[in-house]
């Protein structure tokens, strides 16, 4: 069994955002590679492109995305709210 998953944002331009993760034990095996032209091959049936997503701090995603012709061009920021509710 592989260990890799991917999960989908919805959009509503067109670009899709998405993200892949894979577990240690199955990592630089090619799983992330292979879901990731699965999913590429399906959005393109639909017109949309995908929007890779990843911290800009971890490497290992950041060097398979440019391998697959991903460029950086925004960063994105995640916050939470301390109040309740």
């Amino acid at each position: 069994m592989a260990g890799c998953g991917c999960s989908m944002w919805a959009a509503v331009t067109g670009w899709t955002p998405f993200g892949i993760d894979t577990i240690e034990g199955s990592r630089r095996k090619g799983h992330a590679t292979a879901t990731f032209l699965a999913l590429a091959t399906a959005m393109a049936t639909q017109g949309r492109q995908p929007v890779w997503a990843a911290y800009d701090d971890y490497a290992p995603s950041l060097a398979l995305a440019a391998r697959l012709g991903f460029v950086p061009v925004a960063r994105m920021a995640e916050l939470i709210s301390d109040k309740p509710g």
